[in-house]
């Protein structure tokens, strides 16, 4: 009587092993690189949100914010877990903001327009 006994040999089971590893070796770095552009979004997106709060505030109070201050709690209640921190600061002639994400990437609004993502801070803050 022969007994056949099916199934998978080691050599089977280490190609599917590697195989899997490969696949996960080349969609890690794509994962990470999509995490940071998600976080750089977000700070990019808080720090839009920023200045329309800010210039709204502006119009309606008559008192103005002169020294840097934090977006929080004065501003908003909690910053997003993407951000670091978020500073805005006021003049006479224009609202500014700076936001650092997670990643280490600045975004600055110097009164007219967004920039970022920026490896350091502006000189300014």
């Amino acid at each position: 009587m022969e007994s056949s006994i099916q199934g998978f040999t080691l050599i089977e089971l280490l190609i599917v092993i590697a195989v899997i590893a490969t696949l996960v070796a080349v969609l890690f770095p794509v994962l990470a690189s999509a995490r940071i552009a998600a976080n750089n979004s977000s700070a990019q997106s808080l720090a839009r949100n920023m200045v329309t709060v800010s210039e709204t505030q502006r119009a309606v109070e008559t008192t103005l914010q002169l020294a840097a201050a934090s977006c929080q709690p004065g501003l908003i209640g909690q910053l997003p877990p993407s951000v670091d921190t978020c500073q805005y600061r006021q003049d006479p002639n224009a609202t500014y903001i700076l936001v650092r994400s997670k990643t280490g990437a600045y975004f600055h609004f110097d009164g007219q327009r967004l920039q970022g993502p920026l490896a350091q801070a502006p000189g300014s803050w």
